[in-house]
């Protein structure tokens, strides 16, 4: 048994390698074959191999790789795609590829212009969305780990305390519970000191007294600032994380929930659930 694990063990550490390698062979291979002259003989020649070269790279780092560098990687080579042509388009200008004279040496600066215009327009719009995206993706991502910070904060208090804390209060309570103030903010405002809101409609609750509580909202992005509390009319604004936001639930984990399914009248989240009190003076619950 242990003889089969160290092989897959094996196993896995080679296809690791051979996928973090694979792209820079790539690179190595078309670079080895543009200084061959595999693209022509010239500097426009070398430019085109290197640009495909970026290009090839690029695009299998981020198919392999999957991640944010890779997608800056793609980035890159868009934003260098407008100024390779133009460079390119332009030497052949000067070298007579358009005619000898200043009419044709006008005329190829004119295509070139144009090009690099129009492929331009196109290449830095698209670069510029996937980066924007890509920066949406990595703030969402920082705000869902401070949401399940916080979830998990109220468990732990309302494991300790036994009830959850009050609405008025929530903030102040949880900070000795959580690695310290920055679990309270969110990249999307960072002018907030608590980019969140608790749900005032469990303050001071026991846990066991909420019915379904992965379904319970008890933390919800918010512009109300330290403390704040209420229901669903405190939301932020403008939700933040791609048409949602995150919120943490009862049962002390966290998520991103798209604004629409949370507005909806037939949304399977809960913000003021049907809960069973104990009467101590009878022992029964109403």
């Amino acid at each position: 048994m242990d003889i089969v694990s160290y092989a897959l063990a094996a196993a896995v550490y080679i296809v690791v390698v051979v996928s973090v390698a694979l792209p820079v062979v790539l690179l190595v291979v078309i670079l080895k074959a543009v200084l061959a002259a595999g693209f022509g003989s010239g500097r426009a020649g070398r430019a085109i191999g290197v640009f495909i070269a970026l290009c090839v790279f690029a695009g299998v780092a981020c198919f392999i790789w999957g991640s944010t560098l890779a997608v800056y990687m793609v980035v890159a080579v868009a934003l260098a795609l407008p100024v390779v042509l133009l460079v390119v388009i332009l030497k052949a200008a000067r070298a007579g590829g358009f005619g000898s004279g200043r009419a044709a040496r006008a005329k190829g600066v004119f295509i070139a212009l144009c090009v690099f215009a129009g492929v331009a327009f196109f290449t830095w719009g698209w670069a510029f969305a996937i980066y924007m995206k890509e920066r949406e993706s990595a703030r969402g991502s920082i705000c869902a780990s401070n949401t399940l910070g916080l979830s998990r904060a109220l468990r732990m208090y309302a494991e300790e305390k036994g009830v959850l804390p009050s609405a008025e209060t929530w903030c102040d309570d949880l900070l000795p519970y959580v690695e310290g103030p920055e679990t309270f903010r969110c990249p999307a405002a960072p002018e907030l000191t608590s980019a969140f809101a608790f749900n005032s409609a469990i303050s001071a609750l026991r846990l066991d007294d909420i019915p379904d509580p992965a379904h319970v909202v008890v933390i919800f992005e918010s512009d109300a600032g330290w403390n704040a509390s209420g229901d669903l009319s405190l939301l932020a604004e403008d939700a933040r994380h791609l048409r949602g936001d995150n919120y943490g639930f009862a049962a002390g984990h966290g998520g991103w929930v798209h604004r629409d399914r949370i507005l909806s009248a037939d949304t399977d989240y809960t913000w003021s659930p049907a809960v069973e009190r104990e009467d101590p003076s009878s022992g029964l619950t109403n």
